[in-house]
């Protein structure tokens, strides 16, 4: 590990393990968008899991789901707060190839039809997540990402912290995230209809196609589409997504005003994301993009965010470990053949684009994204899954053990911690010093037309 984060993590106490004080907010609110008070969720509750057939990757399995709100040591019967039929498969790319993987899971009633339903405490809806971190050690990069993009006022997905026993098995702990897609409590975006395709679409790059869901722009970068998915798109709609995606990238390869073409603050937003997390994928996979409706301006919309285990100064490759650094300036130590758009690449190195970028970044830095607003939002995760990720780690053995593609390995839940705490002060740090642009306003104000 390079010796500048072995000084941060060794120098770094480890959170507290005392018990905090009653004052402090309990979990799951440090996860933003909590659950009401009175739904009764727990912090870290149990998904019961019972599948009819083994669990595989691209194979959706029927199963039944009991979330469990109450497991156990109370003395008590199970409180099962929701039953229900499901459907699960094995998901992720590198990350499916872990021991311990990640989940889709749809909820569907008796014949197979989604089921919207609230999914530990947040809203209805049948398309879920079950990520399992394996080489985040920690367990928390995920959920603190989300977090932090939640409170800068972008939809992100929201998470609750579970564990999962799949056909009576324990698999150890799991972040349920919800998945994005198009609907009022998650990208609120009208879906296109066979009458008007013009209507909104999440897509995304990926780093390649998946299943035939992907095509190739005018220039040259793979897209997929996400939602509507491959199965529900029809070819005007195909073919106006694309057409908008074609024009969008020539305008700014020809270096027409930004904002012409792309909703400005959200690609802000999304570069503030991956670059204060320092995202060896940041851009150029999981990197998601929605297509507005021609009636809400026709333009292109960064996020939501996605995907960030391997961020936070988890990567040993493309300098991920590394706290300095601009993560679309990393072409000369990330040799990789999925690179960042050149499109991209344009947005990000002009000069208003990164004036507003300063800008935003010296607001947040002063509320959202300061020092001890970040301290407090991570100690309350790693508070809430101290006990769950003792458990996990006795089914998995990760601590003290260099898992794929590790920059650093704790022997403990606390050296992991705070290693991704004095990790990322350090990287505040380095951007507010090092960040491109110049900020002349005070505070937020209206951004300016015609970025170029």
């Amino acid at each position: 590990m390079p010796t500048l984060l072995a000084l941060l993590a060794c120098n770094t106490p480890p959170p507290p393990e005392t018990p905090r004080p009653a004052t402090r907010p309990e979990p799951p609110a440090a996860l933003g968008d909590a659950p009401p008070a009175d739904t009764g969720q727990p912090a870290v509750a149990l998904l019961r899991v019972t599948a009819e057939a083994p669990v595989a990757a691209d194979a959706r399995v029927r199963a039944a789901l009991d979330v469990v709100t109450d497991p156990g040591g109370s003395g008590k019967a199970d409180a099962v707060a929701l039953s229900t039929s499901v459907a699960i498969e094995i998901r992720g790319k590198s990350s499916s190839t872990f021991p311990k993987p990640s989940y889709t899971l749809e909820l569907q009633d008796r014949l197979g039809r989604d089921r919207a339903l609230p999914l530990l405490g947040m809203p209805p809806e049948a398309d879920w997540v079950l990520h399992g971190p394996y080489a985040d050690k920690s367990a928390l990069r995920n959920a603190l990402a989300y977090a932090i993009a939640r409170r800068m006022g972008r939809w992100a997905p929201r998470a609750r912290f579970a564990e999962l026993r799949l056909n009576g098995g324990y698999e150890g702990m799991y972040v349920a995230v919800e998945k994005p897609e198009l609907d009022a409590s998650r990208v609120d975006l009208p879906e296109p209809t066979a009458d008007d395709p013009t209507g909104g679409f999440l897509f995304k790059i990926e780093g390649g196609t998946d299943g035939g869901a992907g095509w190739i722009s005018a220039s040259g970068v793979v897209y997929e589409v996400h939602d509507p998915g491959v199965g529900e798109i029809t070819t005007g709609q195909f073919a106006a997504l694309t057409a908008a995606v074609d024009q969008m990238e020539a305008g700014v390869l020809a270096g027409e005003p930004l904002d012409v073409h792309l909703d400005v603050p959200s690609f802000v937003d999304f570069a503030v994301v991956q670059e204060l997390t320092r995202n060896v994928d940041g851009y150029r996979r999981s990197a998601f993009l929605q297509l507005l409706p021609a009636h809400l301006g026709g333009k292109v919309r960064a996020g939501p965010v996605w995907d960030f285990d391997i961020a936070w100064g988890n990567a040993a490759f493309c300098d991920g470990w590394n706290p300095e650094g601009l993560v679309w300036e990393a072409e000369a130590v990330c040799e990789d053949w999925a690179q960042i758009p050149a499109w991209w690449l344009v947005v990000n190195r002009t000069p208003g684009f990164q004036t507003e970028l300063r800008c935003r970044w010296e607001e947040l830095r002063r509320g959202v994204l300061a020092d001890d607003a970040v301290e407090a939002l991570l100690s309350d995760l790693a508070w809430t899954i101290r006990e769950a990720r003792a458990r996990d780690d006795a089914r998995w053995h990760t601590l003290g053990v260099e898992v794929w593609p590790n920059a650093y390995v704790g022997d403990t839940q606390s050296e992991e911690v705070a290693y991704l705490r004095a990790w990322t002060l350090a990287r505040a740090a380095w951007l507010d010093a090092s960040l491109p642009g110049t900020c002349d306003r005070i505070g937020p104000g209206p951004r300016p037309l015609g970025i170029r």
